[in-house]
């Protein structure tokens, strides 16, 4: 071998380069991967990740399945839908007057959203309209002796002007 490298053989160094670099990805990747923010011991630790910054994930997520509500005319979620659109849908009929129970395939998965995104600590998401009283609760709710509680809030506004309010709470206690 002389050392030069033939036209035939630049297609192989690309290949070769790019598997370099693919693994070296890979590596870097599951190097970031394996730090995590729950201790082995069992203690609390400080959630990995911003409250506020979840629900604002959460609120502009597609839910990624189809729900069928049963109120008044049939309404359709669809799965390219983003969890705030469809919360707007249910916080108006409560506002309506309609009961909870209606918006219960929705809030299941909702529920199901919000755990994956704060999953594994505990989260309570607490929807409030003109009065302090909570209009709408979704979630397990915080573990007692919680420890540190990180909220965030978000508002979110409707067609007609009204705006809601949302709190998002994650305990540092591991469930």
């Amino acid at each position: 071998m002389s050392g030069r490298f033939a036209r035939r053989d630049n297609g192989q160094l690309a290949v070769l380069d790019a598997m370099v670099f693919f693994s070296a990805a890979l590596v870097v990747s599951a190097t970031l991967l394996s730090y995590q923010m729950v201790p082995s011991d069992g203690t609390d630790a400080e959630p990995c990740l911003d409250a506020a910054e979840a629900l604002r994930v959460f609120l502009r997520a597609s839910v990624g399945s189809e729900v069928e509500l049963a109120i008044e005319d049939s309404v359709l979620i669809r799965t390219g839908d983003q969890a705030g659109e469809c919360l707007l849908v249910e916080l108006r009929g409560l506002s309506e007057g309609l009961p909870v129970r209606e918006f219960d395939p929705l809030n299941r998965l909702l529920c199901g959203m919000l755990s994956n995104i704060t999953t594994p600590y505990p989260w309570h998401l607490s929807v409030f309209a003109d009065s302090p009283s909570e209009m709408l609760g979704l979630g397990p709710g915080l573990v007692d002796g919680s420890g540190t509680v990180l909220a965030g809030s978000a508002g979110l506004d409707d067609a007609e002007g009204r705006t809601y309010f949302m709190v998002l709470a994650i305990s540092s206690r591991v469930c």
